[in-house]
């Protein structure tokens, strides 16, 4: 999208097409969701190849947003030149709408995909936190684990070279030449 295409249009024309694009982005955010969920239960299925692949994905869809994003912000700058609005960095969706006197299904249609895209983006923050979780509390069990088998490797174990129990039981669970 360039500034040419954007600078032609009519301030209504460019909350339309500002509402296509937050549309694409309530779909993006979506799919994000859903790989979130995926991924969750790849990290609770102990599926290291699933989540590997699940990542590749979502880091796909983060640059399509971020992509999407761009658009948002070349239309809504253009929208606050046209309004005059000086502090664009502050002015909201419906700070703009207002300003412009948009109303009828128009700002219906870009409330409802403004209020989607605000629970969309909380579900993401939520389910990432969630598995953020679940990754500390693998790292924990896999540090318990080795720390346990580092124990019972300096140990010596149970039994000495010739089976019987005694002092001079150097035998270790792994060999640490690897």
């Amino acid at each position: 999208m360039s500034r040419v295409k954007v600078k032609d249009k009519t301030l209504y024309e460019l909350f339309a097409m500002l509402q296509k694009v937050l549309r694409g982005h309530v779909a993006k955010y979506e799919e994000i969701c859903d790989l979130l969920k995926r991924q969750r239960d790849r990290l609770m299925e102990n599926d290291p190849d699933g989540l590997e692949k699940l990542v590749r994905i979502q880091q796909d869809r983060v640059l399509d947003v971020a992509s999407t994003e761009e658009k948002r912000k070349l239309i809504q700058e253009e929208i606050t030149d046209r309004l005059n609005i000086q502090n664009t960095e502050d002015a909201s969706i419906g700070d703009l709408m207002d300003a412009a006197n948009i109303t009828g299904s128009l700002r219906r249609s870009l409330d409802e995909v403004r209020e989607e895209m605000i629970q969309l983006t909380e579900t993401a923050r939520d389910l990432n936190r969630q598995n953020n979780e679940l990754i500390k509390q693998s790292l924990k069990f896999v540090s318990y684990s080795i720390n346990e088998i580092q124990k019972m490797a300096g140990s010596g174990g149970t039994y000495g070279r010739e089976g019987r129990a005694g002092k001079d039981n150097d035998s270790v669970l792994m060999d640490r030449k690897y």
